[in-house]
């Protein structure tokens, strides 16, 4: 809600029924069985991938700017991630939670008897999952370290993707990018029911 309007993000009792209202739905969804839930997840991923590939491409296309850095190949070294934060490591720590609770790979090996070839297609896109979570997250690590500061970083640590989503397409547009965090956050309610 925050999304369309600052003063109707604050509104506590509007944004508890929006939230109801998605929880609601996604229960609706898993409770009509497992071949319309697989076609939800479909969906939702599909337009949260290419949300996020356009993002990562305009990230990449538009930087380096004043505010951001030229590329460095130092960027994509594990040994260049400590201290960020006050933590030694804590960069990686993170995109290690981050990648175990957004890959997916853990529900596709769950799931393994409901697929048409449960020895082996769970392990390949398990696989698929991981190398496209990796590759992404390479991508937005490059775009934002090109689009904004360290110091626009660290300050909207919490909100950093709709930050660089203004960066690369101000106004309205820049929105869309949260739009891939909230039907990632619905799709994991759903794969949780």
């Amino acid at each position: 809600i925050g999304l369309f309007s600052k003063s109707l993000g604050n509104n506590v009792t509007l944004v508890t029924v929006v939230g109801g209202a998605f929880f609601v739905a996604m229960v609706l969804i898993v409770m009509l069985g497992v071949r319309i839930s697989a076609r939800a997840q479909l969906v939702m991923s599909g337009i949260e991938l290419v949300i996020l590939v356009v993002f990562g491409i305009l990230a990449l296309a538009h930087g380096p700017t004043a505010a951001g850095s030229p590329f460095s190949w130092s960027w994509l070294s594990p040994g260049s991630f400590g201290g960020f934060g006050g933590t030694s490591g804590s960069f990686v720590a993170g995109a290690l939670i981050a990648a175990f609770f957004y890959s997916g790979w853990d529900t596709n090996a769950n799931l393994n008897e409901e697929t048409s070839n449960p020895h082996r297609t769970p392990g390949i896109s398990s696989l698929i999952a991981v190398l496209t979570v990796f590759v992404l997250f390479q991508i937005y690590t490059i775009g934002m370290n090109m689009n904004l500061s360290s110091k626009e970083i660290a300050a909207n640590s919490g909100n950093v993707l709709a930050v660089l989503g203004q960066a690369v397409w101000p106004g309205d547009g820049g929105k869309l990018i949260v739009v891939a965090v909230v039907l990632s956050v619905v799709a994991t309610l759903e794969t949780s029911l």
